[in-house]
């Protein structure tokens, strides 16, 4: 029997702890390791969100949008916005130097970076307990490529998921 995988998404758990900044960068590129331009015409966008994971097996979301960027279904329910920052801009151009159009000076980086203060890193978790040992939340990201429709939406791809572990911290922040 054949099999087709749509799912081209990568696993990366990621550990960070509450009330701490939260920054994280990443650089897509395409099957050739050249940045993808993620400004142009029309600028690409994400989306990043953090949940509860099911709970116990259940097919039934536990109570959690725990934080999302804005302009998803999901941050009407969160309480934490993930700020995202894309650095290429209307103006880059191909990163790709065997590219008559390429310009050093304006070539695509591929940089997205996601982030959270660390006033909303300490408000970020499950529990009421301040102190507890760690939470464990699951997250995703989607890239939304304007560049390609299908059936007249830009396409959206998932392209990290993982765990989202907050370890607790026992410092506090006066201002």
């Amino acid at each position: 029997m054949a099999k087709i995988n749509f799912d081209t998404s990568k696993r990366l758990d990621i550990t960070c702890r509450r009330g701490d900044s939260f920054e994280l960068e990443l650089t897509l590129k395409d099957s050739s390791g050249i940045p993808i331009n993620l400004g142009g015409t029309t600028l690409s966008t994400f989306e990043m969100v953090i949940t509860s994971p099911l709970s116990g097996g259940s097919l039934v979301p536990s109570p959690g949008v725990l934080a999302s960027t804005t302009g998803m279904e999901e941050s009407t329910l969160a309480h934490i916005e993930i700020k995202v920052d894309v650095t290429d801009v209307g103006a880059t151009t191909t990163a790709d130097t065997t590219d008559a159009a390429y310009e050093a000076e304006t070539a695509a980086s591929g940089v997205v970076k996601f982030s959270m203060s660390k006033t909303d890193m300490k408000f970020l978790r499950t529990s009421h307990e301040p102190y507890e040992i760690a939470a464990h939340h699951v997250y995703d990201i989607k890239y939304i490529n304007p560049n390609t429709t299908i059936d007249s939406e830009f396409e959206g791809k998932t392209i990290l998921f993982g765990n989202f572990i907050l370890k607790g911290d026992s410092s506090r922040t006066l201002r």
